[in-house]
């Protein structure tokens, strides 16, 4: 609103009567009149020369002297104090609904203040209120034709807007740039004065601290929030209009990524594993109490000050505190030792306060359960304090009337110290004996001088410590408005759109928001997980996979031996964990033909190092008959690969006889399945994903032959 003071003034139809002089016009004077007149000036109490003064309360009707045209009032001067109001009502009474607040924020210089269509009477009513002196003001008294009635709405938006039940949304990214162009909504254009976009003024107020008064307005919004956006407009008779829909501005909140994760921060080389992509949006809800949250030092000196501010943005544009009772409570949760040190203040967006606990005053009175004097900054116990339109006394009233015994957390005693009781009770840490009264306190300055400050805004309290010795600390301070002044009511949630991973190479298999990978090589891969969601917001988050290198082994080629000779076989050293065929787990295995004869052995040995990694290795040691030279080739025999394996394993029967039943025995010895090979020298697919993992024998027994080979289950 303060760039109503770059509009121009507006040519209005002005009926005039004959008079003989000017007459002027002073509230206080005239206060309690109707005025019926075209012409004169209107001033504070103190006239053309003089200023006004505190303490007053006024009321004064202007209504047009000539029947069925409208009073209209044109400042031409204005200069009031902080927490001095001018209140506008359109009709003949405070009854009629009320036009607009003046104060020092607001100033009328150049507008043209005019009944309304909606008035039948034609007259404005003012209701004066001062708390200080100050200059005052002048405003010209006309009448003129009646406002024609009309709307303001959006043209069009950057991004588009669109609308739902009678409400325009816009939504946004943070930090991006926002556009709005608003247009007139003229029903009755020509029916009394022509209306343009062209002749009419727009003003936007866009929640943002950031006004202006141009047709189109770009901004940028940074504090992810709902924002709710005022735009009025006066047209080339003076006459105002309010935005016929609601506007609202709504951030994208940032997502939760909770629970996007991978099973292992590693793998092995030669691995797969799983990452999964997990989000969430989070709701905005507009509230009736604006509060800030964190322990913070209190700083202790003469004059040491601390100030913390709170952002409201959830109100109505333009909605300002009517009366002292539409706050609640101003809470603070605090501890302080020696509260007559201490200067409480709030402050309201426009400059306005009201002093909560004036200095001096209080005494040695404790705040809370406090740690006195104490050098390092160690918090003790806080008190919820709440000030209220309502309460019974001041502190410096409460000062020395309660006393407590309690130890504070360094184990340091108090008996029956004096000390100001909680608002809302007693923390559950509270070490406190004796009364327990709650108490609700007053102000030192009503809440009066509050009336007037725009909800809108930074909310600021500064507690101020003027004497050295001491500290305290601040937990917590916050402002509750009733349900009259609570803020327009409404949540917004965005919604997700799509998810994905980032492509890379490594990853072997998509399904939603999981994948599963198997990279190729030892490092770091980084993958990224990104959501879009209905805002047309993208966020993202990002996992690291670190790939081991698998252990080293090698048992060497396969080899022929005699039987009844020895191979010994080495795993390598320095692997954490070893597993031979056999079910033994030494580094050093003892390879010979017992319970093999003369044929070839299958032995494979699984190592694991520190970090879990393995890799294994397979050799085929056969045992021959040395003893003889006539060794029959047509011996039975069977080969069996791949050893190991997951799920297939295939036997190949050399020599067999017909319908030779195979066994797979687990490692008791126990029959876990079979199957038969039906012919001589044929390769048979046998399925054995049904198996868990672990060591299994296959065996079989002809009429010339036994063989039992070891197989692993991967």
């Amino acid at each position: 609103m303060k760039n109503l003071l770059q509009l121009s003034l507006f040519i209005i139809l002005i009926i005039t009567t004959f008079e003989v002089s000017s007459q002027t016009y002073d509230i206080s004077t005239n206060s309690g009149q109707t005025i019926s007149t075209c012409t004169g000036t209107f001033y504070d109490s103190g006239g053309p020369t003089g200023g006004y003064v505190a303490a007053q309360t006024d009321t004064i009707t202007f209504c047009p002297s000539t029947p069925g045209a409208y009073t209209n009032l044109n400042f031409t001067a204005w200069s009031v104090g902080s927490g001095d109001n001018l209140e506008i009502f359109d009709g003949a009474d405070i009854s009629s609904p009320s036009y607009a607040i003046l104060h020092s924020g607001i100033s009328p210089i150049g507008m043209s203040i005019s009944a309304t269509l909606i008035n039948p009477s034609g007259c404005l009513t003012l209701k004066w209120t001062s708390s200080s002196a100050g200059q005052g003001w002048a405003a010209g008294i006309s009448c003129g034709l009646p406002c024609q009635n009309y709307n303001v709405g959006i043209l069009s938006s950057t991004p588009p807007f669109y609308l739902d039940s009678g409400v325009y949304f816009i939504d946004l990214c943070p930090y991006d740039t926002m556009s709005i162009t608003a247009t007139g909504i003229y029903n009755l254009n020509d029916s009394i004065y022509h209306q343009s976009d062209a002749t009419t003024s727009f003003m936007w107020d866009m929640d943002n601290f950031f006004h202006d008064t141009i047709q189109t307005v770009t901004t940028v919004y940074d504090t992810i929030r709902g924002y709710n956006v005022g735009l009025t407009a006066i047209d080339s008779n003076g006459c105002l209009s309010a935005q016929s829909s609601e506007i609202r501005v709504r951030l994208s909140t940032l997502p939760s990524f909770n629970g996007t994760t991978q099973i292992r921060d590693y793998i092995c080389e030669g691995d797969t594993t799983s990452l999964f992509g997990i989000s969430h949006t989070k709701p905005w809800q507009a509230s009736s109490t604006i509060n800030h949250i964190g322990q913070t030092y209190l700083p202790d000196g003469s004059g040491a000050s601390y100030t913390s501010t709170i952002v409201s943005g959830a109100f109505a544009p333009g909605q300002v505190l009517q009366n002292e009772n539409e706050i609640s409570a101003v809470r603070a949760t605090l501890e302080h030792s020696y509260l007559g040190d201490l200067n409480i203040k709030v402050t309201c967006p426009n400059g306005q306060f009201a002093t909560l606990k004036s200095y001096p005053g209080g005494s040695s009175t404790f705040l809370g359960e406090p740690i006195d004097n104490n050098a390092a900054p160690l918090p003790g116990i806080g008190y919820e304090y709440a000030w209220m339109p309502t309460g019974t006394t001041t502190m410096l009233g409460a000062a020395g009337s309660y006393t407590h015994s309690f130890t504070d957390v360094l184990n340091n005693s108090y008996s029956n110290h004096a000390y100001l009781p909680p608002s809302t009770g007693y923390p559950a840490n509270s070490t406190a004996t004796g009364i327990f009264p709650l108490v609700n306190y007053l102000p030192d300055t009503p809440f009066t001088a509050l009336v007037g400050c725009p909800l809108n805004g930074t909310w600021t309290i500064n507690i101020t410590d003027n004497l050295m010795i001491d500290n305290g600390f601040i937990f917590a301070w916050g402002i509750d408005f009733v349900q009259v002044g609570a803020p327009i009511s409404w949540t917004y949630q965005p919604s997700i759109s799509s998810q994905s991973w980032n492509s890379a190479p490594s990853i072997i298999a998509t399904n939603g928001g999981q994948i599963n990978i198997m990279p190729d090589d030892t490092g770091s891969y980084h993958y990224t997980y990104s959501i879009v969601d209905n805002f047309g917001c993208s966020y993202d988050t990002s996992l690291i996979v670190n790939v081991l290198p698998i252990p080293t082994v090698d048992l060497g080629n396969d080899t022929i031996i005699c039987s009844g000779l020895t191979y010994l076989l080495d795993a390598g050293a320095g692997n954490f964990s070893y597993l031979w065929s056999d079910g033994s787990t030494n580094q050093i295995y003892t390879a010979d033909s017992s319970g093999i004869g003369f044929a070839t052995d299958t032995i494979f040995v699984m190592v694991h190092d520190s970090a879990s990694c393995s890799n294994f290795d397979t050799i085929l040691i056969t045992f021959n008959n040395c003893t003889s030279i006539n060794s029959s080739p047509n011996q039975p025999r069977l080969n069996v690969y791949p050893n190991p394996s997951n799920d297939f394993i295939y036997v190949e029967g050399i020599n067999m006889d017909d319908q030779t039943e195979i066994f797979i025995l687990n490692s008791v010895g126990m029959k876990v399945s079979s199957f038969t090979l039906n012919n001589q020298s044929i390769q048979q697919k046998i399925d054995i994903s049904f198996l868990p993992k672990g060591v299994f024998f296959l065996h079989y027994k002809s009429n010339e032959t036994e063989q039992t080979f070891r197989i692993l289950k991967m």
